[in-house]
């Protein structure tokens, strides 16, 4: 009798403790065949870190030596390390080795094909192939592994970003300006034809004011507007609406196949904030803007989503607006998820990682005294 008894109190502890664990896990259903995924306020690893250790930089102030950067804009890396820099003085694209040691340069100013007017961003193909956007000519440049150029094809609306791409297309928003602005994401061969279109997204919310026959522009702080990445090896797309923090995820035929979502509570926007932003108004010359800064109204909290990436393990980082003081720095938040939605980790860092690729994060870096922008490889160590 005691031995049953025994049993039956061991059966309910472990469906206490599975139950309880279920509790504090992430809910999944499927609903019209899509996954939802409802994670729970903290991570799953609450105690892991990461540690960024500096182990190359290339820019900076000296400006006579061969491959010199002279104002560094957009960069990639491609699968053996090479790192690919614009210069935005030059308008060339600078390819360094793994080591920092200039190899060659690929392109030049001007209005032909395989020419640029203003480099935006950059990526790689699967077969090596290096694939150019520029925003100012409209035109999409693609070059060879070795830096030649192969073929080119113009737009008519505008494209910033490099999603995703295959040996034989590639994915860009398509932003179409006017009365009512207008975002999209879509797929297109290499002549530019359209291949697929994911569907319509939010814009940018700009307030503008008009002074002579000139107008003027700026962004609304803290406004709903669509933040992108994409998975490379998987080829999905990630979207989310900043006001909230409901991630969509679709797949390389643009169906949406699962949403990510988490416990999130948004910022307020402070009196500090305020001021900051107004004193906009007294640090421009132009009466234009400074009109448009003094009258705006601002928002009551903050958005969520400050950007995406997705690192070389296939995990999700969204840098959140949340920020703490640690040692005299500015901390900022990233919260990391597992390629099945899981959100596994928050990492606090004063840097701004852009790509995570074969152990190592890069990123841009500005030095306050000089103005020169560098280019910082480290050493990615998980704790």
């Amino acid at each position: 009798m005691k031995k049953i008894i025994f049993v039956c109190f061991l059966l309910l502890l472990f469906l206490g403790i599975a139950c309880k664990k279920n509790a504090e896990g992430p809910r999944v259903e499927v609903v019209e065949g899509v996954t939802y995924i409802q994670n729970t306020e903290a991570p799953r690893y609450a105690d892991r870190t990461v540690s960024f250790l500096l182990d190359l930089t290339i820019g900076g102030d000296d400006v006579s030596s061969e491959g010199a950067l002279y104002q560094l804009g957009s960069f990639t890396v491609d699968s053996s390390g090479f790192i690919y820099i614009s210069d935005r003085e030059d308008m060339t694209i600078k390819v360094f080795d793994p080591d920092g040691v200039f190899v060659r340069t690929i392109g030049q100013r001007g209005e032909g094909p395989g020419e640029f007017q203003s480099i935006g961003r950059m990526g790689f193909l699967p077969d090596g192939r290096l694939l150019v956007l520029d925003s100012r000519a409209r035109r999409t440049n693609i070059f060879s592994s070795d830096g030649e150029f192969l073929q080119s094809h113009k737009w008519l609306t505008s494209r910033n970003f490099l999603l995703l791409s295959t040996n034989s297309s590639y994915t860009t928003n398509e932003n179409i300006f006017g009365e009512e602005n207008q975002v999209f994401v879509k797929t297109y061969d290499f002549s530019g034809e359209e291949l697929l279109s994911f569907g319509q997204f939010t814009p940018t919310n700009f307030k503008t004011v008009r002074q002579g026959n000139a107008m003027f522009g700026t962004n609304v702080p803290h406004s709903p507007l669509s933040v992108f990445t994409g998975d490379q090896g998987r080829q999905w797309l990630y979207h989310c609406l900043n006001d909230k923090y409901v991630i969509e995820v679709f797949d390389q035929k643009g169906k949406l196949f699962r949403k990510i979502s988490r416990p999130y509570t948004p910022l307020p926007f402070t009196k500090k904030d305020e001021e900051e932003f107004r004193a906009r108004a007294e640090d421009t010359r132009n009466e234009a803007f400074a009109k448009l800064y003094k009258e705006m109204s601002l928002p009551k909290v903050k958005t969520i989503t400050r950007q995406m990436f997705v690192d070389d393990r296939g995990n999700l980082w969204i840098k959140t607006f949340e920020e703490r003081e640690e040692g005299g720095r500015t901390l900022n938040a990233y919260d990391i998820f597992n390629h099945e939605g899981y959100y596994e980790a928050k990492i606090w860092s004063d840097l701004s990682p852009i790509i995570i690729l074969r152990g190592k994060m890069y990123r841009l870096d500005t030095n306050e005294e000089s103005g020169f922008r560098t280019l910082k490889r480290y050493r990615v160590v998980w704790n």
